[in-house]
């Protein structure tokens, strides 16, 4: 059975969680309040200019009929505002620091899923890094750090310029949908579309100075906009599910609070008995004598 010491030190560990715990809680939701207006606006109109983008570029590329890789490997040369290696990359928006719940290995299990042979990976975050390596992928795999809570416009740009290599860039990370539910999503940056591909649906534009032009300006500025739309809906989603995450702590650390108050209680309730019965068989004894 547990010492009144041994009780008196759990209750004390347990009260420095707690206190962690509500710290890291109101942090989180002071950084969640900064941001989400301003990603939830951003969203829509970013939701709306990814739709004309990929509408767009499949009116563009439909006109091209290729039938080989060869065909393919022409056209790419020929296209001044397409300059990528023809290949496909992943990129996985993870942490540096836990208690984000389960949120990243949710993220991470939805790369593994998707994630195929000759697919490249790019990797965000030091617990995204490890992951990686604990699963032993073959795949090419390039990694890089960006900070939690205030990601710089220079450590955003170094993964942009190796990402935007790539004919196709889709980025996986959380979205919020409310303060208790957030989920995996993944956002095709790179229009929806590469050449060779056949188009489900294709709708005429008219392209205004020249479709080369507008593609141009969707290559260059859009994908980055988009990326940077990225890595903000993953870091609202990151902070609110901390504030859930130290809200359970918190509940957590209060249950096992009672539960030793409780055995805490119990066991000098146990002392002070034995003590009373020491005293009455003293007396009795006193008295026989």
């Amino acid at each position: 059975m547990a010492s009144l010491r041994e009780l008196e030190n759990d209750l004390e560990i347990i009260k420095s969680i707690k206190d962690l715990a509500t710290s890291y809680q109101e942090i989180a939701t002071l950084e969640m309040n900064r941001i989400k207006e301003t990603v939830l606006k951003t969203r829509k109109f970013l939701d709306g200019v990814a739709q004309v983008y990929n509408h767009a570029k499949s009116a563009y590329i439909s006109q091209f009929r290729i039938k080989s890789e060869q065909e393919k490997e022409i056209l790419l040369k020929q296209f001044p505002f397409i300059k990528r290696n023809g290949k496909k990359i992943l990129v996985f928006l993870s942490a540096n620091e836990r208690f984000y719940g389960g949120l990243i290995l949710i993220i991470f299990n939805e790369v593994l899923k998707d994630l195929k042979k000759g697919y490249d990976l790019a990797v965000v975050g030091e617990i995204g890094k490890r992951l990686i390596q604990r699963a032993n992928i073959s795949n090419k795999t390039f990694f890089f750090y960006l900070d939690d809570d205030h990601p710089t416009e220079h450590q955003i740009r170094t993964i942009f310029q190796t990402i935007s290599q790539y004919e196709k860039i889709v980025v996986y990370h959380g979205e919020f949908e409310t303060v208790t539910l957030q989920k995996p999503s993944k956002t095709d940056i790179s229009g929806g579309i590469v050449l060779g591909e056949a188009p489900e649906e294709v709708r005429q534009y008219l392209f205004e100075p020249s479709p080369e032009a507008i593609m141009e300006f969707f290559e260059k500025e859009i994908i980055n906009s988009l990326f940077h739309q990225s890595i903000f809906e993953h870091q609202l989603a990151k902070f609110a599910s901390r504030v859930i995450t130290m809200y359970q702590a918190k509940e957590n650390a209060k249950t096992l609070t009672r539960k030793l108050n409780q055995k805490f209680k119990n066991i000098k309730r146990e002392i002070e008995n034995k003590k009373q019965l020491n005293t009455i068989s003293s007396f009795r004894l006193w008295k026989e004598i």
